[in-house]
């Protein structure tokens, strides 16, 4: 009889040992689920946007500046007489406007054609027949302004540009700097947007 009580002991404590095993795998804590996750980079036009800015997660979040919506897409062609520059026009941009510094991330062209696998080495912004990238964010002292200045750079690489459904797909990433020299690392940048 004592053998069967230390027996039964001996797998009751084995039991207790693995069910307390399985609820601290079960339960163990993941940084990952407090804070929100990059998109997958898809190509399907669902209005989708992220990037690492400095090994933090940035995506659209809260209202807009410019209407209700924390992003913005436009690709199109400008040719009217009072613009001194013609020619084509991307810009995605993605805020956070939830977050207390408000940061925003701008890629773009200024009066140049993206097409489907262009890459496009991003520089400084507005430059005629140039891709660029941007980072704003609120400061104490007003907006503080990043972009990406020579000899930094970055790259922006169209996925997918379908004209008739009006979607724009690609991946980016860059380096940009305010006027202090404080540089932003901006990476695994991805865009699947309506226009």
């Amino acid at each position: 009889m004592d053998c069967f009580r230390n027996k039964f002991g001996f797998m009751r404590f084995l039991a207790s040992v693995c069910l307390l095993l399985a609820l601290t795998i079960s339960c163990s804590d993941d940084d990952d689920d407090d804070g929100p996750r990059l998109p997958a980079a898809t190509r399907q036009g669902l209005n989708t946007f992220g990037c690492l800015v400095n090994g933090k997660v940035h995506v659209p979040k809260g209202g807009s500046f410019f209407g209700d919506k924390s992003y913005e897409c436009y690709n199109m062609y400008v040719f009217q007489s009072y613009n001194p520059v013609k020619g084509w026009f991307f810009k995605v941009s993605a805020s956070d406007l939830e977050s207390p510094d408000k940061p925003v991330v701008t890629l773009g062209t200024y009066a140049l054609e993206i097409m489907e696998g262009g890459v496009y080495p991003l520089t400084t912004p507005y430059i005629e027949g140039r891709a660029f990238g941007d980072y704003f964010r609120k400061a104490p002292a007003g907006l503080e302004w990043h972009s990406v200045s020579y000899p930094l750079t970055g790259e922006l690489r169209i996925t997918k540009l379908d004209h008739q459904k009006r979607i724009v797909a690609g991946t980016f990433w860059f380096d940009a700097v305010n006027s202090a020299g404080e540089k932003v690392e901006v990476r695994e940048g991805r865009f699947d947007m309506r226009f």
